[in-house]
Protein backbone atom coordinates (compact mmCIF):
# COMPACT_ATOMS: atom_id res chain seq x y z
CA UNK A 1 0.00 0.00 0.00
CA UNK A 2 2.92 2.33 0.81
CA UNK A 3 4.84 1.10 -1.97
CA UNK A 4 1.45 1.83 -4.29
CA UNK A 5 0.86 5.33 -3.13
CA UNK A 6 4.28 6.34 -3.84
CA UNK A 7 4.36 4.75 -7.03
CA UNK A 8 1.01 7.07 -8.16
CA UNK A 9 2.59 10.19 -6.36
CA UNK A 10 5.62 10.10 -9.01
CA UNK A 11 3.24 8.76 -12.19
CA UNK A 12 1.00 12.13 -11.19
CA UNK A 13 4.11 14.55 -11.07
CA UNK A 14 5.59 13.35 -14.28
CA UNK A 15 1.62 13.26 -16.07
CA UNK A 16 1.60 17.46 -14.26
CA UNK A 17 4.76 18.18 -15.33
CA UNK A 18 4.39 16.76 -19.53
CA UNK A 19 1.22 18.99 -19.39
CA UNK A 20 2.24 22.04 -18.27
CA UNK A 21 5.56 21.99 -19.57
CA UNK A 22 5.11 19.80 -23.20
CA UNK A 23 1.61 20.60 -24.28
CA UNK A 24 1.63 23.00 -27.70
CA UNK A 25 -0.55 25.47 -28.42
CA UNK A 26 -2.51 25.42 -24.88
CA UNK A 27 -5.10 27.69 -23.66
CA UNK A 28 -5.20 29.70 -20.65
CA UNK A 29 -7.46 27.36 -19.33
CA UNK A 30 -5.29 24.07 -19.63
CA UNK A 31 -2.35 25.86 -18.80
CA UNK A 32 -3.97 27.05 -15.74
CA UNK A 33 -5.64 23.39 -14.93
CA UNK A 34 -1.58 22.04 -15.70
CA UNK A 35 -0.24 24.38 -12.74
CA UNK A 36 -2.83 23.53 -10.67
CA UNK A 37 -1.97 19.97 -11.17
CA UNK A 38 1.51 20.01 -10.76
CA UNK A 39 1.58 21.64 -7.46
CA UNK A 40 -1.23 19.25 -6.33
CA UNK A 41 1.66 16.57 -7.70
CA UNK A 42 3.93 18.22 -5.57
CA UNK A 43 1.89 18.05 -2.54
CA UNK A 44 1.26 14.38 -2.87
CA UNK A 45 4.75 13.38 -3.20
CA UNK A 46 5.69 15.10 0.07
CA UNK A 47 2.83 13.50 2.10
CA UNK A 48 4.13 10.33 0.17
CA UNK A 49 7.56 11.02 1.57
CA UNK A 50 5.94 11.70 5.02
CA UNK A 51 3.77 8.59 5.04
CA UNK A 52 6.63 6.47 3.83
CA UNK A 53 8.71 7.87 6.96
CA UNK A 54 5.70 6.96 9.50
CA UNK A 55 5.86 3.21 7.68
CA UNK A 56 9.27 2.96 8.78
CA UNK A 57 8.84 3.74 12.25
CA UNK A 58 5.80 1.38 12.22
CA UNK A 59 8.58 -1.50 11.32
CA UNK A 60 10.35 -1.00 14.05
CA UNK A 61 7.50 -0.84 16.33
CA UNK A 62 6.51 -4.09 14.13
CA UNK A 63 9.83 -5.57 15.47
CA UNK A 64 9.45 -4.90 18.73
CA UNK A 65 6.08 -6.37 18.83
CA UNK A 66 7.30 -9.73 17.14
CA UNK A 67 9.94 -10.22 19.22
CA UNK A 68 7.82 -9.75 22.44
CA UNK A 69 5.78 -12.47 20.98
CA UNK A 70 8.92 -14.70 19.98
CA UNK A 71 10.84 -13.88 23.43
CA UNK A 72 7.46 -14.33 25.63
CA UNK A 73 8.80 -11.00 27.35
CA UNK A 74 8.01 -7.15 26.81
CA UNK A 75 10.62 -5.77 24.87
CA UNK A 76 11.88 -2.37 27.08
CA UNK A 77 11.50 0.80 24.72
CA UNK A 78 15.40 1.33 25.44
CA UNK A 79 16.80 -1.79 23.63
CA UNK A 80 17.64 -0.87 19.55
CA UNK A 81 18.18 -3.55 17.38
CA UNK A 82 19.71 -3.23 14.03
CA UNK A 83 17.97 -5.87 11.92
CA UNK A 84 18.67 -8.43 10.83
CA UNK A 85 18.41 -10.74 13.85
CA UNK A 86 18.24 -14.30 14.14
CA UNK A 87 17.20 -17.25 16.50
CA UNK A 88 16.50 -20.67 15.82
CA UNK A 89 14.00 -20.87 18.86
CA UNK A 90 13.34 -17.26 20.40
CA UNK A 91 11.67 -18.42 23.45
CA UNK A 92 14.79 -19.12 25.63
CA UNK A 93 16.32 -15.04 24.66
CA UNK A 94 15.84 -12.77 27.38
CA UNK A 95 17.17 -9.03 26.72
CA UNK A 96 17.12 -6.31 29.38
CA UNK A 97 17.60 -2.69 29.19
CA UNK A 98 19.51 -0.41 27.25
CA UNK A 99 20.77 -3.16 25.23
CA UNK A 100 21.86 -2.72 21.86
CA UNK A 101 22.28 -5.52 19.08
CA UNK A 102 23.77 -4.76 15.76
CA UNK A 103 22.78 -6.14 12.50
CA UNK A 104 23.52 -9.93 11.85
CA UNK A 105 23.41 -10.89 15.36
CA UNK A 106 22.35 -15.15 15.59
CA UNK A 107 21.42 -16.53 18.82
CA UNK A 108 20.96 -20.22 19.19
CA UNK A 109 18.91 -19.68 22.35
CA UNK A 110 17.62 -23.26 22.63
CA UNK A 111 19.71 -23.65 25.53
CA UNK A 112 18.97 -20.06 26.86
CA UNK A 113 20.54 -16.81 26.46
CA UNK A 114 19.82 -13.76 28.58
CA UNK A 115 21.67 -10.13 27.74
CA UNK A 116 21.11 -8.03 31.18
CA UNK A 117 21.28 -4.62 31.04
CA UNK A 118 23.58 -1.77 28.98
CA UNK A 119 25.28 -4.91 26.84
CA UNK A 120 26.14 -4.25 23.80
CA UNK A 121 26.55 -7.10 20.56
CA UNK A 122 28.52 -6.03 17.60
CA UNK A 123 27.61 -6.97 14.12
CA UNK A 124 27.62 -10.48 12.97
CA UNK A 125 27.83 -11.73 16.79
CA UNK A 126 26.89 -15.36 17.04
CA UNK A 127 26.02 -16.49 20.79
CA UNK A 128 25.44 -20.50 21.09
CA UNK A 129 23.64 -22.36 23.64
CA UNK A 130 23.36 -25.81 22.20
CA UNK A 131 25.85 -28.54 21.63
CA UNK A 132 26.50 -31.98 20.27
CA UNK A 133 28.50 -34.82 22.30
CA UNK A 134 31.20 -35.86 21.10
CA UNK A 135 30.76 -39.71 21.18
CA UNK A 136 29.71 -40.56 17.86
CA UNK A 137 26.86 -42.64 18.66
CA UNK A 138 24.99 -39.92 20.67
CA UNK A 139 26.17 -36.88 18.33
CA UNK A 140 23.06 -36.48 17.06
CA UNK A 141 21.67 -35.95 20.15
CA UNK A 142 21.90 -32.41 22.24
CA UNK A 143 23.33 -30.83 25.04
CA UNK A 144 22.03 -27.37 26.66
CA UNK A 145 24.07 -24.85 28.46
CA UNK A 146 23.31 -21.43 29.32
CA UNK A 147 24.60 -18.51 28.24
CA UNK A 148 25.05 -15.32 30.01
CA UNK A 149 26.05 -12.09 28.99
CA UNK A 150 26.99 -9.58 32.54
CA UNK A 151 25.52 -6.15 32.43
CA UNK A 152 27.64 -3.38 30.19
CA UNK A 153 29.68 -6.42 29.02
CA UNK A 154 30.63 -5.69 24.82
CA UNK A 155 30.61 -8.18 22.40
CA UNK A 156 32.87 -7.22 19.67
CA UNK A 157 31.97 -7.61 15.63
CA UNK A 158 31.96 -11.35 14.40
CA UNK A 159 32.58 -12.36 17.79
CA UNK A 160 31.38 -16.31 19.01
CA UNK A 161 29.99 -17.26 22.55
CA UNK A 162 29.80 -21.27 22.80
CA UNK A 163 27.41 -22.83 24.86
CA UNK A 164 27.82 -22.31 29.26
CA UNK A 165 29.99 -19.07 29.19
CA UNK A 166 29.78 -16.63 31.15
CA UNK A 167 30.55 -13.00 30.08
CA UNK A 168 31.73 -10.74 33.43
CA UNK A 169 30.24 -7.50 34.13
CA UNK A 170 31.63 -4.77 31.73
CA UNK A 171 34.10 -7.16 30.14
CA UNK A 172 35.36 -6.84 26.59
CA UNK A 173 35.59 -9.47 23.65
CA UNK A 174 37.31 -8.39 20.80
CA UNK A 175 36.31 -8.71 17.21
CA UNK A 176 36.75 -11.83 15.68
CA UNK A 177 37.30 -14.08 19.27
CA UNK A 178 36.08 -17.44 19.80
CA UNK A 179 34.93 -17.67 23.59
CA UNK A 180 35.05 -21.21 24.96
CA UNK A 181 35.65 -20.49 28.88
CA UNK A 182 33.95 -17.82 31.05
CA UNK A 183 35.38 -14.18 30.71
CA UNK A 184 35.94 -12.34 34.39
CA UNK A 185 34.77 -9.04 35.10
CA UNK A 186 36.41 -5.61 33.72
CA UNK A 187 38.90 -7.59 31.46
CA UNK A 188 39.28 -7.46 27.81
CA UNK A 189 39.81 -11.19 26.00
CA UNK A 190 40.95 -12.02 22.63
CA UNK A 191 42.01 -14.45 20.54
CA UNK A 192 40.97 -18.09 19.14
CA UNK A 193 40.14 -19.63 21.83
CA UNK A 194 40.28 -16.06 23.97
CA UNK A 195 42.28 -15.43 26.20
CA UNK A 196 42.62 -12.15 29.19
CA UNK A 197 45.07 -9.92 27.29
CA UNK A 198 44.01 -6.92 29.42
CA UNK A 199 42.54 -5.79 32.59
CA UNK A 200 40.17 -2.74 33.04
CA UNK A 201 41.10 -0.37 35.90
CA UNK A 202 38.37 1.19 37.37
CA UNK A 203 39.40 4.78 37.33
CA UNK A 204 40.43 3.80 33.55
CA UNK A 205 36.93 2.85 32.46
CA UNK A 206 34.93 4.47 30.07
CA UNK A 207 31.95 2.56 30.00
CA UNK A 208 28.52 4.15 30.92
CA UNK A 209 26.32 6.80 28.88
CA UNK A 210 28.05 8.16 25.91
CA UNK A 211 27.01 11.87 24.39
CA UNK A 212 24.83 11.30 21.94
CA UNK A 213 26.22 12.52 18.38
CA UNK A 214 23.62 15.31 18.21
CA UNK A 215 24.98 16.45 21.32
CA UNK A 216 28.54 16.09 20.37
CA UNK A 217 27.78 17.62 16.89
CA UNK A 218 26.09 20.84 18.64
CA UNK A 219 29.39 20.94 21.10
CA UNK A 220 31.39 21.32 18.01
CA UNK A 221 29.08 24.16 16.28
CA UNK A 222 29.04 25.94 19.68
CA UNK A 223 33.25 25.55 19.82
CA UNK A 224 33.04 26.69 16.22
CA UNK A 225 31.19 30.35 16.90
CA UNK A 226 33.43 31.05 19.89
CA UNK A 227 36.68 30.51 17.95
CA UNK A 228 35.05 32.73 15.02
CA UNK A 229 33.87 35.21 16.80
Amino acid sequence: MYFLHASLGVAVLIAATAHKFLSPGADHLVETTGDIAWYLAIVGIIYAIVFMSGWLVDRFKLLRHVLNDVTGQKIDDSVEIRLPIRSDYGANLKIGKQVFINSGAMFTDLGRIELEDKVLVGPNVTIISVNHPLDPEKRHGIELKAVLIKENAWLGANATILPGVTVGENAVVAAGAVVSKDVPANTVVAGVPAKVIKKLEENNMSFGYITPLSANVERQRITLKIVRA
